[in-house]
């Protein structure tokens, strides 16, 4: 059996915090395959890379921001080591060069341009300085970014103009054919189809899947299922994977996960800790 592709969860948030240049650090290290992040729009039309819907205990929404006033908010205040006890504000150093050139806050709420940046940066000169492998370089410029519209349904967003701005960003920085699109909103997943052709799309469920899937897929297009990892079941795997559908599972942290996952022939998980599984993986017979 192939071996399972890794993808970071919000780049390693087990050992770094998360959506953070070291944390994406950390995990293109650890050479995964893909990184998950979360996307928002500011009040200035600016992609961030954040997971919740408010800053801080401000209570305000995302949206009500401009880019430069988020810059003050650093995320080494989501340092959570009850549920995350190898988590470490460990500053990575192509994160502090990429940082320092662009005179922010290593720990500052990043954009998706940035985002495209700083991977350039890994994979040519900041990484060679920063001490990085030729292997590890190459893998980080092979990877695909995973990105996660943060709206649930009924919830008022402005969806189009997200996907048209990711789209843009994407077309300048040459990852068009490198970004996948998911959402909890399958209906994200169709607007995205008429935005960003290009992007695969992937829809998220929470829960429970859906009685039949393969017609959930079939109406929103999608091309890869995003299930939490305890919902799978080898019937459910065999159906949607011998129809040409991926599953990604989410957030699969701890061995006897891991095996679960292998022993239903899942080909690629989301995990917090991409380090732990690919030592975890090496070890395995066959």
């Amino acid at each position: 059996m192939p071996a399972i592709a890794i993808q970071g969860h919000r780049g390693a948030r087990g050992s770094i915090p998360e959506n953070t240049f070291s944390s994406f650090e950390f995990a293109m290290d650890h050479m995964v395959n893909s990184i998950e992040t979360d996307l928002h729009l500011t009040a200035d039309k600016k992609v961030i890379l954040y997971h919740d819907s408010t800053v801080g205990g401000l209570g305000l929404p995302i949206s009500s921001f401009q880019l430069d006033p988020l810059r003050k908010y650093h995320l080494s205040d989501k340092l959570h080591t009850k549920s995350f006890p190898k988590q470490k504000l460990d500053i990575g150093p192509v994160a502090r060069l990429f940082c320092e050139s662009r005179n922010f806050h290593v720990w500052s709420i990043p954009t998706l341009a940035e985002m495209f940046e700083f991977i350039h940066a890994y994979s040519t000169n900041l990484g060679t300085l920063a001490g990085k492998s030729t292997r590890q370089q190459i893998h980080a410029k092979e990877m695909t970014l995973d990105l996660e519209i943060k709206q649930l349904p009924f919830r008022l967003c402005k969806t189009e103009i997200l996907l048209e701005e990711i789209a843009l960003l994407a077309n300048k920085h040459g990852w068009l054919q490198k970004i996948s699109i998911r959402s909890f909103d399958h209906q994200v997943i169709q607007k995205c189809k008429e935005i960003i052709p290009e992007a695969k799309r992937g829809l998220l469920f929470d829960g429970t899947l859906v009685a039949n899937p393969l017609k959930e897929i079939e109406f929103s297009e999608a091309s890869f299922i995003c299930p939490r990892w305890d919902t799978l079941d080898m019937e459910t795997v065999n159906t949607v994977q011998s129809s040409g559908i991926e599953i990604i599972p989410w957030t699969v942290n701890y061995q006897e996960q891991w095996a679960l996952m292998k022993s239903l022939g899942i080909r690629n998980i989301t995990t917090d800790y991409p380090k732990e599984f690919a030592e975890w993986q090496a070890r395995q017979p066959g």
